[in-house]
């Protein structure tokens, strides 16, 4: 699924950049991701039917008690043969006089589609709701770049507000469905609400963007691979691709690890999605300072050290609790870590490949790295254990940064790179883009 995913995603972004179409395929994209997702909500329903079924007995009523059946009840004659003759147990039996005859009514829900077509309904839809909600975020991106123009050093100070309504509505969420817990029916239903409601006026918000270009491409493809084959484009995909692994890890398998392992309870997840959302404001808001401060590529080795910290750190702790002491590199490895990598493909991106070049990086992080490094993580784990997981990422990550620090290392001393203004890369190539 990560490798359709991360070629579809690619595709939207070059459909995009080819047509100059980014706010129509952001929008899409946006109404597409809602509809996929929320269609999992009447999956149940129209996977199961409602039978009735009666019967008359004058005993224990155990038919109950051992089938899928709900919503029982028992008529015994008149009202006054129900209070002296019949009385209800758990719910699910019900005693009798032998003496009397009642009658048993049941109503099931009888499933229509077996498992499998189940399962491969879901997946479908989760492929879909996915690949357009990694589009979209890097659509947004490009189109919020285009519209800073040479304010692009802003653009953490308007990232930090997806930050900010992931937390928000994340905790409100959790505080609806802890709500309605008991009614098992509509549990998920405010979940599903707010996210096609807030979806929609997203959608709604993306009609008034002016994005011009007036730079077109005539063949993307050619460009895009003219581009990652130069080799500090394909060291910094390289780095991208190991995050991805190291945040699929941490995401697929952190929490299982603390409640089994470490007897965590629930409310540590909560906090440490909140503590994660909370280091990540100061991230975005200061990423364009830090960068300036100290460069790209040193902090992409930082970005590289910390996620190695973080996983090693995971792998030492004996108490749940101490999981949020990590939890707070989230400032590096995600909050800094997407505002310079989004930064940095503006800045490598050809112009009118922009859109193309975001969902690249996006693609790679959140499609191939993300999955690939779920999967492994889950192979590692059932085989060795969490520590070992944990630790053999480390040591990946660990390798990877040591060969790109003596990449740069040699790369500086071969060679400088003439100075470029922000936008602007000097190995860029202008050939087969025109402007209209």
């Amino acid at each position: 699924m990560p490798f359709v995913g991360f070629v579809f995603q690619i595709l939207l972004g070059a459909f995009a950049d080819k047509y100059r179409k980014h706010k129509l395929v952001l929008i899409v994209g946006v109404i597409a991701h809602t509809i996929a997702f929320d269609a999992m909500l009447f999956i149940p329903l129209a996977g199961f039917k409602l039978e009735t079924s009666q019967l008359n007995a004058s005993c224990s009523m155990e038919e109950c008690r051992n089938s899928s059946r709900q919503d029982c009840s028992l008529s015994c004659g008149s009202e006054a043969d129900m209070k002296h003759v019949c009385e209800t147990g758990n719910g699910s039996s019900f005693r009798c006089d032998s003496t009397a005859t009642c009658l048993l009514t049941c109503e099931s829900l009888v499933s229509q589609l077996d498992n499998i077509s189940i399962f491969w309904i879901l997946m479908v839809l989760n492929l879909i709701g996915n690949v357009f909600f990694n589009a979209i975020g890097s659509l947004q991106d490009t189109i919020t770049y285009a519209m800073l123009g040479e304010k692009g050093d802003a653009y953490g100070r308007q990232r930090i507000w997806g930050t900010v309504g992931y937390g928000v509505f994340a905790i409100t969420c959790g505080f609806l469905l802890q709500m309605s817990e008991s009614r098992s029916d509509t549990k998920f239903l405010s979940a599903f609400v707010l996210h096609f409601v807030f979806n929609v006026l997203s959608a709604l918000c993306a009609v008034p963007y002016r994005v011009e270009s007036n730079v077109h491409c005539t063949n993307i493809v050619r460009g895009m691979f003219h581009l990652i084959v130069q080799p500090k484009i394909a060291a910094f995909l390289l780095l991208v691709l190991v995050w991805g692994m190291d945040t699929g890890a941490i995401e697929a398998f952190l929490f299982w690890f603390l409640e089994d392992m470490l007897g965590s309870s629930k409310i540590l997840f909560g906090v440490s999605l909140g503590l994660q959302c909370l280091v990540e404001v100061p991230a975005f808001l200061l990423a364009s300072r830090i960068v300036k401060n100290i460069g790209h590529e040193n902090l992409f080795l930082i970005i590289t050290i910390a996620y190695v910290v973080r996983l090693t750190g995971y792998s030492v702790i004996e108490h749940a609790w101490l999981a949020l002491i990590f939890d707070s590199f989230g400032f590096i490895t995600f909050g800094l870590m997407y505002a310079v990598a989004v930064q940095w493909g503006t800045i490598i991106a050809p112009a009118g490949m922009e859109a193309t070049i975001q969902c690249l990086i996006g693609g790679v992080y959140f499609g191939i790295g993300y999955g690939v490094g779920g999967l492994a993580a889950g192979v590692i784990y059932d085989a060795a254990g969490p520590i070992v997981m944990f630790r053999s990422f480390a040591l990946l990550t660990l390798f990877v940064g040591v060969l790109f620090a003596i990449y740069h290392y040699v790369s500086i001393k071969c060679a400088k790179a003439p100075h470029t203004k922000f936008g602007q890369y000097p190995y860029t190539f202008h050939l087969l883009c025109e402007r209209v």
